[in-house]
């Protein structure tokens, strides 16, 4: 389960980056336009939803501990 929680929050970080520069960076707003930035906004919509998994799995983890 620790390297799911890892795993989670990885991909949710890349998926957050990746999406907050396709729709609020200049160059990622030219490469995205023809789809008025859906994959990006969809992109950082599931790496928020994967962070919060993260750290919910981690916090269960920690009190699984202790």
């Amino acid at each position: 389960m620790k390297i799911f929680t890892i795993i989670c929050a990885l991909v949710g970080l890349v998926g957050t980056i990746f999406g907050s520069w396709g729709r609020y960076s200049e160059a990622g707003q030219k490469k995205f336009d023809e789809m008025a930035g859906m994959i990006p906004f969809f992109s950082q919509c599931i790496g928020i939803f994967l962070l919060v998994l993260a750290v919910a799995c981690g916090l269960y983890l920690a009190s699984k501990n202790n």
